[in-house]
């Protein structure tokens, strides 16, 4: 056994395991600690024979934690670091990639996830970025809104941005607080991809506006989409910069990311072969990703 103290007290243990006979793969492997100490692990380097450590971490800290943000308060002020960062990337990675629900639905995960965005955009990481916007793209699941107003007349409870005439899908930028939209589950960053059975991936803002005013019985899809997918991720909000909120339009160059071959070619993210391709890719983050940020 070997035991970790800080201040005279003990927060972590190891056990020293062998994984073959020849003792080519051998090391301590975490056992128990303490809370503070088993999430500072997560940006530790970890045993040979602890290589999940931070896929057990996340599976299981619901049961030590009382919630998902004091993770993400520490991840980001670790992200400062840069001798942290890369490491942090790849717990988030990981995380939006194999447990999205902790994030879809929380707003207070939502916001971690906007702050992580904005903290890989101003360090330039674009391969990171671009791995984060396919994660969240892929795991959403659409939902089904449903809403009542009591007349034609009645203001709607939310406020929309994008549209076709600027390269947009419909996303909902605010959600008025106490209203029957969010007690329903509509939030900030969804996408509305359908209402009462009329497509709305590729319509006017104006004309998107007018269906949902003139009808008082509104059944809509949604989907989490927090990231658009464009180039340069403009932020929800941000209308002059954007070109384009379609994810499936993303031509993703994976293999620059991860340098797993011609930094030329691209990955065909609109095909079924190339999402299985890109989730394949994701799953095996912990594998990919580069040792220093992507430039």
């Amino acid at each position: 056994m070997q035991k970790v103290e800080e201040e005279g007290e003990i927060v972590m243990v190891k056990e020293h395991r062998e994984l073959d006979g020849t003792g080519t793969r051998k090391g301590h492997i975490v056992i128990k600690g303490t809370s503070e100490r088993l999430t500072m692990h997560l940006v530790e380097e970890h045993s040979v024979v602890d290589p999940t450590f931070i896929e057990d971490f996340l599976l299981t800290y619901r049961t030590f934690l009382s919630s998902p943000t004091e993770v993400g308060k520490k991840l980001l002020e670790w992200f400062n670091d840069p001798c942290l960062r890369d490491k942090v990337t790849q717990v988030v990675l990981l995380w939006v990639n194999n447990h999205f629900s902790d994030f879809e639905g929380d707003p207070a995960m939502t916001q971690f996830l906007e702050e992580f965005e904005n903290n890989l955009e101003r360090e330039k990481m674009g391969g990171h970025l671009r791995l984060l916007n396919i994660a969240c793209a892929a795991k959403a699941k659409r939902r089904l809104v449903t809403l009542t107003k009591p007349s034609r007349e009645a203001p709607l409870p939310f406020i929309l941005l994008g549209g076709s005439e600027k390269g947009f899908g419909i996303f909902v930028n605010s959600v008025d607080s106490g209203s029957k939209a969010t007690e329903t589950g509509l939030k900030r960053g969804d996408q509305i991809l359908e209402v009462n059975g009329q497509n709305f991936e590729n319509i006017q803002l104006s004309k998107a506006m007018e269906i949902l005013r003139i009808n008082t019985h509104l059944s809509i899809t949604v989907k989490t989409n927090l990231f658009d997918g464009a180039p340069h991720l403009p932020k929800i909000g941000d209308t002059e910069k954007a070109s384009g909120y379609s994810i499936p339009d993303l031509a993703v160059d994976v293999e620059q990311v991860a340098g797993l071959g011609n930094a030329n070619k691209k990955s065909k993210a609109n095909t079924v072969g190339g999402r299985n391709k890109l989730k394949k890719r994701l799953d095996k983050t912990r594998i990919i990703l580069p040792q220093k940020p992507y430039k």
